[in-house]
């Protein structure tokens, strides 16, 4: 992962976000970012076989919680952890029972049961 530098008049400064300013850039940018203790991570793009191996999975799961009281979820949900402030996006997310959601926008989950 590399992390996302703000520049401020030609300097490079890393800064310590809030996970409130994490969201709201997350919100309006073209790609996904990872935010971890004040600092903001960009992801980089999976190659074609890594999304080949998480679609795949993705089903592998779907088909073998068929019946089941849970959910598998691709690399789009993302997934806070209070505990240590972490918003992420797994490439697979299994969520038993109902899912906990922080707020209405529904790109955010508080508990998943597995993380891939």
């Amino acid at each position: 992962m590399k992390r996302l530098l703000i520049f401020i008049m030609g300097e490079p400064v890393l800064k310590c976000h809030t996970a409130a300013e994490y969201l709201a850039f997350e919100k309006t940018s073209q790609t996904k970012h990872e935010f971890y203790k004040g600092e903001i991570f960009d992801t980089d793009g999976a190659s074609f076989k890594h999304n080949q191996i998480q679609t795949n999975f993705v089903g592998e799961v779907r088909a073998f919680l068929k019946g089941r009281p849970c959910d598998v979820f691709g690399s789009d949900l993302r997934i806070h952890i209070p505990s240590n402030t972490l918003y992420t996006y797994p490439d697979a997310i299994i969520i038993c029972g109902k899912p906990q959601l922080p707020d209405d926008e529904f790109d955010t989950v508080l508990n998943p049961s597995v993380i891939a």
